[in-house]
């Protein structure tokens, strides 16, 4: 179940990066992981796009989004 999780989200991503996280992320699980990652309480006034929300997740798994690194992959999500 996961790893079908994480080939939808990586496919999804980069067909479509613009798309709301809603998509793909449960409400409070796109809440929570941006409330932890940018340490703060407050929710954005727009939702993240899912590449944005696909960023995040795959920095906590040590991504680090350099310029020349390409997009996220199996790996690091």
């Amino acid at each position: 179940m996961v790893s079908w999780r994480i080939l939808m989200l990586i496919k999804s991503g980069r067909e479509c990066p613009n798309l709301p996280c809603s998509t793909i992320f449960e409400p409070d699980e796109w809440q929570a992981l941006y409330c932890y990652f940018h340490e703060t309480t407050a929710l954005p006034c727009a939702e993240p796009t899912l590449q944005e929300m696909i960023i995040i997740v795959a920095k906590l798994g040590g991504f680090l989004g350099r310029k020349n690194d390409g997009s996220p992959g199996i790996t690091t999500l």
